[in-house]
């Protein structure tokens, strides 16, 4: 886990153990930018981030072909998240 900003932090994909504390560390919102189907996701992903209470936003982004269209979903979604960590 590495922490851009103070609201932002970012990771590879964390095992289930971590995701169950996230809203103990102060979390309030995950976006996974990867396709739910990628080898190493995290089965439950949504119900474990949203069973919390947080924001959980799948953009599947296809990585070895990302698109305007996902930047610009990914953007629209951080603007919509606002001061959310």
């Amino acid at each position: 886990l590495v922490q851009a900003t103070a609201r932002i932090h970012t990771s590879g994909q964390p095992p289930a153990e971590s995701l169950q504390g996230l809203k103990a560390q102060g979390f309030e919102a995950v976006v996974y930018l990867a396709p739910p189907t990628v080898s190493d996701a995290v089965q439950d992903e949504a119900r474990i981030v949203g069973g919390q209470g947080l924001v959980f936003v799948n953009i599947p982004i296809v990585f070895d072909n990302p698109t305007e269209r996902d930047f610009e979903t990914f953007t629209e979604v951080m603007k919509a998240l606002g001061l959310a960590k």
